[in-house]
């Protein structure tokens, strides 16, 4: 009798370790496809309100971390359009892209800055506005129209300023950077968004791996809650990053 009991307990038991496996196999397949899904899936994202968009309504409307957190997804392509051309342009690029992308939009009524429009318009590549020698400006998103301003007069001034706008982040258009570190004095970096992880940091992590040597400074939002409130002109120009603050810069650095 207890030979019989134990025969039936074994069977019992090999039945139970045979499902067992079947379920864990069926669990890793599910997962392995799963992580297949992750890379090539034509999710777009778009996030209304960039910065200071919606600054008249407070802290709780201020979108200053978003490029950060988005460069650290896997795969992940980051946009930053900076006037309304740019936004055209990446939304058309968005439809045709294989894989994940965050459009980052500020909000309605942006002036256009490329009245001429942008020919051969590329994911991962930068825009130059303006030729110069002295200095370059990357900038990235709703910040196109400020710098813009402190490009031209600075041109006004005699300083030969480069301008590039950078509507993709992630991936960064390292050629530009580094066309930029040998061919202008210095490099400044604008961005309506936290000094960490956004443009400023893209563009350093370029230089740093790069080996040129080349001036550079960051400006954006100090790392912290701003406490500031008003119009989107007037934190700016409270945080250091308005068009007056721009050209210090510039002038400070090639002084």
């Amino acid at each position: 009798m207890a030979k019989i009991k134990n025969k039936i307990k074994n069977r019992i038991e090999k039945r139970v370790k045979k499902k067992k496996k079947k379920i864990q196999l069926q669990q890793n397949n599910k997962i392995q496809k799963n992580n297949k899904n992750i890379s090539p899936a034509k999710i777009k994202v778009v996030g209304v309100g960039a910065g200071f968009s919606y600054s008249l309504y407070g802290a709780t409307h201020q979108g200053v971390e978003d490029m950060a957190l988005m460069r650290a997804l896997p795969n992940m392509t980051v946009t930053a359009p900076g006037d309304p051309v740019e936004v055209w342009e990446v939304t058309k690029a968005s439809v045709r892209y294989k894989g994940p992308m965050y459009i980052r939009l500020g909000k309605a009524g942006e002036p256009v800055v490329h009245t001429k429009g942008i020919k051969d318009f590329r994911i991962g590549k930068t825009v130059q506005v303006f030729s110069g020698k002295d200095a370059t400006i990357f900038v990235t998103s709703n910040m196109l129209e400020t710098a813009f301003k402190a490009v031209e007069e600075l041109r006004k001034q005699g300083i030969d300023c480069r301008l590039v706008s950078v509507p993709t982040i992630k991936p960064m258009d390292r050629g530009a950077v580094v066309r930029a570190a040998k061919q202008t004095r210095a490099i400044i970096t604008v961005e309506e968004h936290n000094i960490i992880g956004g443009l400023g940091s893209a563009v350093a992590e370029v230089l740093a791996e790069s080996g040129l040597r080349v001036k550079f400074k960051r400006l954006g939002v100090p790392d912290c809650y701003p406490k500031v409130l008003g119009s989107q002109v007037f934190i700016r120009e409270k945080l250091g990053i308005g068009t007056a603050q721009i050209i210090r810069t510039v002038k400070n650095m090639i002084g």
